[in-house]
């Protein structure tokens, strides 16, 4: 027999550590342990949030998992940091990170789990302008003002990158908020995107966030996006059944760990 549940991911998707759950169909019929990790380059804060999945129809179902040992190292590096427990199942440590370098990210669960994933943090791409461009009512779209925002991609290698923003300093959450994009197209080039599916007004103050994810990142919030119909163009896209997102942690949990540079830049919407 085929079960359906509703596994509940808390998915980050803000500029400035806001958390967004959202809930996602997936096709597991077993009780999961989630790990969701980011290393902020720029803070050299370690963030790691442990929780389990749980079936749609039991209330309360998913639960943080308090108690967890969980380490980081540089890959080569005999130091390790222990990061505390700071809430129920949401643990931090401050370190200082090295561009280039790989991180290794170990979490033990109480329940017997053992997980370890890998992300290396890549340099800072940064913004080099935004353009508002005004655009006139069409069909069923509102007038409005799109942005489209320039970057330089760093040539001789595939790069991956995450777009956030905010707009009068309120992080935009939404699963149409989610866009993730490679160097396809601009490979080494000026690279030129676009905020899509969200226009701005006269006065908005919008922040676009940028941040230069590895493969491993990437391929996790790309299939993310398959799933809640964001950014995603992977396997799963428009698929009536889709799977869970892909992770980088090996062990049999569901989540991610990515070390990323933030770059910022902000723009005030004027005629």
């Amino acid at each position: 027999m085929n079960y359906k549940i509703l596994l509940f991911l808390p998915l980050v998707l803000s500029v400035i550590a806001c958390e967004e759950v959202i809930d996602i169909e997936l096709d597991e019929a077993e009780i999961r342990e989630v790990v969701e990790a980011t290393l902020d380059g720029d803070s050299g804060i370690l963030e790691v949030r442990i929780t389990t999945t749980g079936p749609y129809f039991e209330a309360g179902s998913v639960q943080p998992i308090s108690g967890a040992t969980v380490e980081i190292q540089r890959e080569g590096d005999l130091n390790v940091f222990m990061a505390e427990e700071q809430e129920a199942g949401f643990y931090r440590q401050t370190l200082t990170p090295e561009v280039g370098a790989t991180y290794v990210l170990r979490v033990t669960t109480p329940g017997g789990g053992n997980y370890e994933a890998r992300s290396t943090l890549l340099e800072r791409v940064e913004i080099q302008e935004i353009i508002p461009e005004f655009q006139a009512a069409q069909g069923p779209r509102d007038e409005g003002y799109n942005l489209t925002f320039r970057f330089q991609d760093p040539a001789g290698s595939t790069n991956f990158y995450r777009v956030l923003h905010r707009v009068n300093q309120v992080p935009q959450l939404e699963p149409d908020d989610l866009q993730i994009n490679d160097d396809n197209l601009f490979d080494g080039g000026l690279a030129r995107l676009q905020l899509f599916r969200q226009t701005f007004d006269l006065g908005d103050t919008v922040t676009v966030e940028l941040r230069h994810l590895d493969q491993a990142g990437y391929d996790y919030f790309n299939s993310l996006g398959d799933i809640v119909g964001g950014g995603g163009g992977g396997p799963n896209s428009g698929s009536a059944a889709p799977g869970n997102p892909t992770t980088n942690w090996n062990g049999g949990a569901l989540g991610y760990f990515s070390a990323y540079f933030p770059a910022t830049r902000g723009v005030v919407i004027t005629e």
